[in-house]
């Protein structure tokens, strides 16, 4: 199953820097990739970078909840504005991570792949 993640912050490069962040953790280094997302509502051009996970066993889900929550933190922490993450199923199902919910992040993405 592959989940699709589109960021919405205010720089415009949240994408390519929560590729990054995922990347760097092994259980997920080669499960993400980025790919071209449709157009989001209020977000000018064609569409957006998105980000194209692979979950399956193995722990996959769980990594990635964690990495999702410790990126929001951190997005926030050092930048103080929000970010928030919109997750989608392949049945279109679709679930947003913000920093009100980051902590049972994991919870909020068995939504989408139950």
């Amino acid at each position: 199953m592959e989940i699709l993640l589109r960021v919405a912050g205010t720089r415009g490069d949240e994408a390519q820097d929560l590729l990054g962040w995922l990347m760097e953790n092994p259980k997920l280094s080669d499960k993400v990739r980025l790919a071209q997302s449709a157009a989001i509502e209020g977000v000018q051009g064609a569409g957006s970078d998105a980000l194209a996970v692979a979950i399956g066993s193995g722990g996959t889900l769980t990594a990635l909840a964690l990495c999702l929550r410790t990126w929001i933190e951190a997005y926030y922490a050092q930048r103080k504005t929000s970010v928030h993450v919109e997750v989608t199923g392949t049945d279109g199902r679709k679930v947003v991570v913000d920093a009100s919910n980051a902590e049972g992040a994991e919870a909020v993405l068995r939504q989408v792949i139950s």
